[in-house]
C-alpha cells in the first residue's frame, strides 16, 4: 500500500510503496497526496495552491 509524505515545512515529497526504512527522513505521512505536487500542507490540514504554476496557453 502506498504511503504518502511531507516535509516538516509541508512540502510534497511524494508516496512510496516501499518498506518504512526506505522512507525519506523526516517525512511526515499524510493520509492522501495532493492535488498537484506543488501544493504544501499547511498547520490547520488544508493544502496551499497558490505555488501551481500558471497556464497562460489559450485553450
Amino acid at each position: 500500500m502506498t504511503k504518502f509524505f511531507v516535509d516538516k515545512s509541508g512540502k510534497y515529497l511524494g508516496g512510496w510503496d516501499t518498506p518504512e526504512s526506505e522512507y525519506p527522513p523526516g517525512a511526515i505521512e499524510i493520509p492522501a497526496p495532493p492535488e498537484h505536487a506543488a501544493d504544501v500542507l499547511l498547520e490547520n490540514g488544508t493544502w496551499d495552491t497558490s505555488g501551481r504554476p500558471v497556464d497562460n496557453e489559450p485553450a
